[in-house]
């Protein structure tokens, strides 16, 4: 298995500011990671080992999904809580080479409570 790239990015709704200091739980299989946005309200990415998107193209294969599965939630004081459930972590192919590190991008939206 190679690793998947997921990278968050925090701003409020309308303004489109970044939002600083939201404390960001992303959990899978096996796994919990914790982030914290800096003043660009961007995380720390996080790694998260998946099988190659490939295994959806075979038609053989009808017992181990083509991606990793993980869940985040995302919180700070005097905002509303986002919970984002099954994002789907993929290795993506292309021409046959896989890409170690493949980045899947998440906007969260924080509106004021």
């Amino acid at each position: 298995m190679m690793n998947g790239i997921l990278r968050i990015q925090t701003y409020r709704p309308r303004q489109s500011a970044p939002v600083e200091g939201v404390t960001v739980v992303i959990t899978g299989s096996g796994f919990t990671a914790h982030r914290i946005t800096d003043a660009e309200g961007n995380a720390e990415d996080v790694a998260i080992c998946a099988p190659a998107c490939a295994l959806s193209l075979d038609e053989n294969n009808t017992t181990t999904l083509p991606y990793a599965v993980c869940s985040l939630t995302a919180r700070k004081p005097g905002y509303r809580t986002v919970r984002i459930q099954g994002i789907q972590i993929t290795v993506c192919c292309a021409a046959g080479d896989c890409l170690d590190g493949s980045f899947y991008f998440f906007q969260l939206c924080l509106d004021i409570a």
